[in-house]
């Protein structure tokens, strides 16, 4: 396999993550496809996302738990929640009066 780049982050009395970008989108794919032999061990792999991104999953994922808890078959994909396979649109947000 080829990276374009490895390096770890965080530490601090926790393991340090390691972050890689790999040269071939195939081979990222592999990787990730392979990932749930993992399961039951200590070792993880996540895909890393910009900030936003973080936020905006982190809300998805708060309703997808209530959802599945009720019997819904969800998937989060990126930035988007799939319930029972339709796009979950929020509910529109209210503005403030001061325009904010």
């Amino acid at each position: 396999m080829k990276f374009d780049r490895v390096h770890r982050i965080g530490g601090q009395g926790r393991p340090r993550v390691i972050v890689a970008k790999f040269k071939d989108f195939k081979q990222r794919q592999d990787v990730r496809a392979k990932s749930s032999a993992l399961k039951g061990t200590n070792y993880y792999i996540n895909e890393q996302f910009p900030p936003e991104i973080v936020e905006q999953r982190k809300a998805l994922i708060r309703i997808m738990k209530e959802k599945k808890s009720s019997g819904c078959k969800t998937k989060l994909v990126y930035n988007k929640l799939y319930i029972d396979g339709v796009l979950y649109k929020p509910p529109p947000q209210r503005r403030s009066r001061d325009g904010q």
